[in-house]
C-alpha cells in the first residue's frame, strides 16, 4: 500500500483490489453518483472494470490520472471516498473528489480538497489547479470556494446536460 498524503483525519493511499465492495456501495449510489460526469449508479461488473483501469494507470510514466482511495484514519482502512487528479482535454490539472453518501457532512470534502491541492502544490510543484463543479452540486461549490478555489466561468456542458462552473487555484508559491 503506498500513500501519497495524509491530513488530520484522513489518509490517502493508492486504490488496492480489496477496495473493490467499499468501491462498489459508493458508486451504486445514485445520490453519490448524480454529480459525476456518468450521472448514474454503476454495476459491480463496471465498478469491477474502473477500478482495474484506475490501478493500471498507477504503473504510467505520465500524470494523465491518479485517484486515490480516501480513508478515514478513525475507522481503518476501508474506502471512505476517492480523489483524483486529471491532466483534462483542456490542458488543464482538474481535482475532483467522491465520498459514500454515509460520510457526507462531516468536513471530509474540504479536508481532502485542501490535502489534495497541498499534496499538488508542494509535492508535484505543480502552478495552477482547477476543479469542475455541477453549479447544482451546492455542496462541492462550498468545498472549491472555502479552500480558495476562484470561479473563471460557468457554462451549459453539452457533454453533462446541466450547468457547470470552472474553478481555478493559483499555486501562490510560484510567481509566473
Amino acid at each position: 500500500m503506498r500513500t501519497i498524503f495524509e491530513t488530520e483525519r484522513l489518509l490517502v493511499r493508492e486504490l488496492l483490489p480489496e477496495d473493490l465492495a467499499a468501491m462498489y456501495r459508493m458508486q451504486r449510489n445514485p445520490a453519490v453518483m448524480q454529480y459525476t460526469s456518468r450521472g448514474t449508479a454503476m454495476s459491480e461488473a463496471e465498478v469491477r472494470a474502473e477500478l482495474e483501469g484506475l490501478m493500471a494507470h498507477y504503473h504510467s510514466p505520465t500524470l494523465q490520472l491518479r485517484v486515490w482511495c480516501v480513508c478515514v484514519k478513525a475507522l481503518g482502512d476501508e474506502l471512505a471516498g476517492t480523489c483524483a487528479l486529471q491532466y483534462n482535454e483542456q490542458g488543464e490539472y482538474e481535482i475532483g473528489y467522491r465520498f459514500g453518501q454515509e460520510y457526507w457532512g462531516k468536513g471530509y470534502g474540504r479536508e481532502v480538497c485542501r490535502g489534495l491541492v497541498k499534496y499538488c502544490f508542494e509535492a508535484l510543484d505543480m502552478a495552477v489547479l482547477y476543479a469542475y463543479v455541477y453549479v447544482d452540486n451546492v455542496a462541492s461549490v462550498r468545498i472549491v470556494e472555502g479552500v480558495g478555489f476562484q470561479l473563471v466561468r460557468t457554462f451549459y456542458s453539452e457533454e453533462q446536460q446541466c450547468m457547470d462552473s470552472i474553478y481555478r487555484l493559483d499555486n501562490p508559491q510560484i510567481v509566473s
